[in-house]
């Protein structure tokens, strides 16, 4: 197997990006604080899904960290350091998206969600934000 510097770089970095992931799940694993902040933050998944409970401002914040984490985490073992942090920040940006009053909406794209009449209007608002001009 001869693929010269490039062969031996990429068998390294998934040497040590497989190190780094083993390493960081013993140190959650060794930290009791970390697992029980994991515990309450995932809590109120289990009782939204067993009772109909709606988390409160706290753990929905908790809830948002976590998943912010796991994106960052996935981010890096998937793509490493470079591009993850721009992964990490997508999911809460886009949810922040539609609870922000829209200027060409005239409101919270959240709000206009309740009629399916104005889908369109809201899909039209979301792509132009993506759409890059000249």
């Amino acid at each position: 197997m001869s693929g010269g510097p490039l062969a031996a770089q990429v068998l390294l970095a998934a040497a040590a990006g497989g190190m780094s992931a083993v390493g960081m799940r013993e140190a959650v694993l060794a930290s009791p604080a970390i697992g029980r902040w994991l515990a309450e933050a995932v809590e109120p998944l289990r009782r939204a899904g067993r009772e109909g409970y709606a988390p409160t401002e706290l753990e929905r914040r908790r809830l948002a960290a976590l998943g912010t984490g796991a994106l960052l985490l996935a981010g890096l073992l998937i793509a490493g350091p470079g591009p993850a942090p721009f992964g990490a920040l997508a999911g809460p940006g886009a949810v922040a998206w539609f609870y922000r009053p829209h200027p060409v909406l005239g409101a919270r794209p959240i709000d206009l969600l309740d009629d399916p009449l104005r889908y369109p209007q809201v899909l039209s608002a979301a792509t132009a934000a993506r759409v890059m001009t000249a």
